[in-house]
């Protein structure tokens, strides 16, 4: 039986890239506090360094991979993360 804590909220952004909620929302919020996600080899870093909380650390690595497809799709499309 699923359960309202299995379901994971999604939101469709421009063309129909479709990205998890809270990962998202996440995501704007340090980009509020004034951080930049810049594009790796391996991922991204997060600048300034030291803007991470310890919440926001285990939140990342929890959700890695979808943090990932939100960063590069940002990067490719820079203003499809604007919130409406």
């Amino acid at each position: 039986m699923t359960t309202a804590s299995d379901v994971r909220e999604v939101v469709t952004m421009r063309h129909g890239f479709v990205a998890e909620r809270d990962v998202l929302e996440r995501l704007w919020s340090i980009e509020a506090r004034g951080a930049s996600f810049v594009i790796t080899e391996t991922g991204f870093d997060v600048t300034p360094q030291g803007i991470l909380t310890h919440g926001d650390r285990a939140f990342l690595l929890a959700h890695l991979d979808e943090a990932k497809r939100i960063v590069n799709y940002e990067a490719d499309d820079p203003q499809s993360l604007c919130e409406p």
